[in-house]
């Protein structure tokens, strides 16, 4: 037997070696790591759009209170739905992409600035009479904020697969180097 094919009881095997991981606890963590990243994205987009109602309607700096009969709670709420719905469409929560390259962020800027360019559509259309700053600041943070979310949550992602291969998936790799 050459060493290649030999197999060595796990309590000789260095510790750099690679241990196998079984598919359903990489398919769990994986699921683990995809609902926190929606919760945080959940947070941040509600904290910018409560933000952006914030600064423009309380701050003193774009202007007063709202004097449309607009039901600011309702489009808080709203907003925030759909914005969550959009980066879903976008396919910002595909579990091949989290985590890896710069696709994942292309997705959620993708999503976001479509989202604010229909709405923003929309709204002149059919006259929506929300107010333009409170979009633009809302949208504008909130792109912001889900950009340092998703890249502290990969931080992370790379330390729990610094620590354990449980994070990680198996890849057959083919070719010349």
């Amino acid at each position: 037997m050459t060493s290649a094919t030999l197999v060595t009881p796990a309590s000789t095997r260095s510790e750099s070696a690679p241990r196998a991981i079984p598919q359903t606890l990489v398919r769990a963590h994986q699921r683990a790591y995809i609902r926190t990243i929606f919760v945080i994205d959940s947070v941040i987009i509600a904290a910018a759009v409560a933000t952006g109602y914030y600064l423009r309607f309380h701050s003193g700096l774009f202007g007063g209170e709202p004097n449309s009969p607009v039901p600011y709670a309702f489009v808080i709420l709203g907003l925030t739905a759909v914005w969550l719905i959009s980066l879903k469409l976008h396919r910002g929560y595909d579990d091949r992409l989290i985590g890896y390259g710069a696709e994942e962020y292309r997705r959620v800027a993708s999503a976001t600035l479509r989202l604010a360019g229909t709405i923003a559509i929309f709204g002149y259309i059919i006259d929506l009479g929300v107010a333009r700053w409170f979009l633009a600041l809302s949208f504008g943070i909130g792109l912001a904020g889900l950009m340092v979310g998703r890249f502290a949550a990969r931080k992370w992602l790379h330390q729990a697969r610094k620590r354990d291969g449980a994070w990680s998936r198996q890849v057959l790799v083919v070719g010349d180097t």
